[in-house]
Formats: C-alpha cells, sequence, structure tokens
C-alpha cells in the first residue's frame, strides 16, 4: 500500500503541475493571440489526458483501498462502542459492590487497553483514508465522503439531474428556443430554465479531460435571460476567450469547457421585451 500511495503522489505532484501552467496560460494569455493560447491548452489539456489514462489502473486500485478502510472503519468504530459499553459495565459492577479490590482494576485494565488498540487502528485506517481521499478528489473524483464515519452505505451518490421544465411549467415562463452548438461535431443542445453542464449526470455531458462532474449551469430568467455560471470548477468556464464565474449570455456568443467549444444560440433576444 506504501508503494501505491507514493506513485499517486508524484501523479497528483505532475497533475497538480500541468493544472497550475493552464491556469496561468489563461492568466498571462488574455492579450495574446487566441490562437496561441488555444495551442498551449491544447497541449496541456492533451498531457492531462494522457496523465489521467495512465493513472486510471492506480486510480483504481486507490478506490478498492478506500472502500475496504471506510468498511474497516466502520467496523472498527462499532467494536469501539462496544468496548466502551463493556467498560460501563465493569464500572456499574464494581459500583454495586459485585466486582472490587484487584478483580476490578484487572477488568478495567483490559478494556481500557483494548478501547486504546481500537483508537489506534480507527486512527490509522483513517489516516490511509485521508490520503486516498486526498488523491481521488485531486482528480475530481468525488463519490466517497469520508467524514461521517467511513460506512459504505453513507458513500455519496451523485443525484440524476432534474428533467427539464414540462408544460405546466414551460406554460407559467414562456423560455425562447436557445441552444449550444458543439463546434467540434456539431452536436446541438436544447437549453431550458435549469441547464447542468459537466462530466457526467447532467443534462449536457462532456466526458474529457477539463471538465468537472459539475461544471457549470445555464439558467433562463425572465428580466435578464440566460445566464452562464461557473459551478467552482477546477479548470474554469470561458465566454469569448475570457474566464467567468457568471456571464449574460448573448446570441453567438461562444463558451469554452475543457477542450470543447460551445455556440449559443436565442431565437430571439431574451428579457422583457
Amino acid at each position: 500500500m506504501g508503494m501505491l500511495l507514493e506513485s499517486l503522489k508524484q501523479v497528483k505532484r505532475e497533475r497538480d503541475r500541468l493544472v497550475g501552467f493552464l491556469h496561468m496560460a489563461d492568466q498571462h494569455g488574455a492579450d495574446k493571440n487566441p490562437s496561441v493560447l488555444k495551442r498551449l491548452r491544447d497541449d496541456y489539456l492533451g498531457r492531462l489526458r494522457a496523465l489521467n489514462e495512465r493513472a486510471a489502473p492506480a486510480m483504481k486500485e486507490a478506490r478498492q483501498h478506500l472502500s475496504k478502510l471506510q468498511s474497516t472503519k466502520a467496523k472498527l468504530l462499532h467494536e469501539s462502542e462496544q468496548i466502551c459499553l463493556d467498560k460501563e459495565e465493569i464500572e456499574l459492577r464494581g459500583a454495586v459492590g459485585e466486582l472490587e479490590g484487584e478483580d476490578l482494576e484487572k477488568k478495567l485494565a483490559e478494556a481500557g487497553a483494548k478501547l486504546k488498540q481500537s483508537e489506534d487502528q480507527v486512527e490509522q485506517a483513517d489516516t490511509l483514508g485521508q490520503q486516498f481521499l486526498e488523491f481521488l478528489k485531486s482528480f475530481d473524483d468525488d463519490e466517497f465522503d469520508w467524514s461521517d464515519g467511513g460506512h459504505p452505505e453513507h458513500t455519496v451518490v451523485v443525484p440524476q439531474p432534474p428533467e427539464p421544465p414540462g408544460d405546466d411549467e414551460e406554460k407559467t415562463v414562456v423560455v425562447p428556443k436557445a441552444t449550444l452548438t458543439a463546434e467540434n461535431n456539431k452536436q446541438k443542445y436544447q437549453l431550458h430554465r435549469f441547464t447542468l453542464i459537466g462530466r457526467e449526470r447532467c443534462h449536457i455531458v462532456l466526458d474529457e479531460v477539463g471538465v468537472s462532474r459539475k461544471h457549470a449551469t445555464v439558467t433562463f430568467d425572465t428580466n435578464k435571460g440566460f445566464t452562464i455560471k461557473d459551478d467552482g470548477s477546477s479548470f474554469g468556464t470561458f465566454v469569448n476567450g475570457e474566464k467567468v464565474t457568471e456571464h449574460l449570455l448573448a446570441d453567438g456568443d461562444t463558451i469554452r469547457i475543457g477542450g470543447t467549444n460551445l455556440v449559443f444560440n436565442c431565437s430571439k433576444p431574451s428579457g422583457k421585451d
């Protein structure tokens, strides 16, 4: 397990280095030729993609170890609780006079030693689990939640995206016909009042390096129109070459998420007439 952790740390260092280069390119490339910035982004994203492919077996093994550690930690916590109850029972038997003297001291000492050993094992499992979790989360892999005691049934499951608005909602709020079109394959995505964009379980799925699980959200407001908001992604959301946190979209705007350009088109001006 030690060799695996060291291998994961090396992968993480290389990933952090490439992500740093990518962010610096975005920061310093604003006043450069867009084609030059695109060349750098494509290069760094390509190297990150290759790194992800090389790291895939290690990530799979890390998930397996983390799952086992979750079960082990849950079992150890349960054992610790039982030992605490046993210790309280011994104390109570001493209080009522059933146990006393050396017999009482011996039983309390044994329970205390068992409790210390169990607590040490929980700490060891927790330390290892945190190390594996840190690596997986650095690759935007957030399936596991270690904070709740580590029981497998507490594993976080990312919910399916909400369904697009139904007919009743569309009658209440008239949403202009709007789409995002991918420049690489010309695929069109219909926008609704609420549209999630991300790597998986989203209305618009872009399964590639540089795209977070939940990357950005496009919402429609009758007073403003369509707005895109970055949802705390690792690599950022760009509109017409500029990194944005939130941006009111206009017909013809180009959104870049990861290595994909999405062109926004709306049938009529959004917002109030």
